[in-house]
């Protein structure tokens, strides 16, 4: 049996090698590929997604040379499964604990997610990981408040619908492995009935959330 990916992008970040024990070189870089439609009710959706790439040998020095952050590159391979699932391959730590890959940060004017946004790069870098950080918007498109990434693998997501439900149904898009979103809290009395829309995507979603307080 064999198969064959292909696809063209640009690189996210500057390539990063190394050597393996038996002295053979390795560099890895992430490749985004952009993709943008209107649905039929004239919703504009921006998609990009995400390949992790391992270049060998001498591959891997070439890359290492002439590769650098939003380098365009056309990369033909094959895709590494999960050996247990069968799909896309998850990568753990030595200690066994599952990777920090893709974190969807819902954003809006109120609350502020500015100190969602700087919370969620903070605990990359604490836990060592090259994460890619979803930025989304429910409401019109030329609303989207600005956030910067500080140069992160990152894509802007807009979308419109009820705001419990599209953050969730997003989070399974981009198979999200942590949520990071800004809260004001209970307001009112509804609120503190119905629950905040944090507890509503957390009871919803089913993965890590965590929920910072808005500034």
């Amino acid at each position: 049996m064999f198969h064959t990916l292909i696809f063209v992008g640009n690189v996210g970040r500057d390539p990063e090698m190394r050597y393996t024990p038996a002295g053979q070189a390795v560099t890895s870089f992430s490749v985004a590929c952009n993709r943008q439609y209107t649905t039929n009710n004239g919703e504009t959706i921006k998609e990009t997604i995400w390949f992790r790439v391992s270049a060998w040998g001498k591959q891997a020095e070439i890359c290492n040379q002439y590769l650098k952050k939003g380098s365009k590159v056309l990369v033909e391979g094959r895709l590494t499964p999960d050996k247990e699932t069968g799909g896309p391959r998850i990568w753990n730590g030595q200690d066994g604990s599952a990777r920090l890959r893709n974190v969807l940060i819902p954003i809006a004017d109120d609350p502020d997610a500015s100190g969602a946004v700087a919370a969620a790069l903070r605990l990359a870098d604490l836990l060592d990981q090259d994460a890619c950080f979803h930025l989304l918007h429910i409401g019109p498109p030329d609303a989207m408040p600005p956030h910067s990434l500080e140069g992160r693998l990152g894509n802007e997501i807009g979308r419109q619908g009820p705001l419990v439900d599209t953050i969730v149904e997003v989070a399974d898009e981009v198979r999200a492995d942590l949520i990071v979103m800004a809260t004001a809290g209970h307001k009112g009395f509804l609120d503190a009935l119905m629950g905040s829309t944090t507890e509503g995507v957390l009871r919803k979603a089913r993965r890590a959330l965590l929920a910072v307080p808005a500034v």
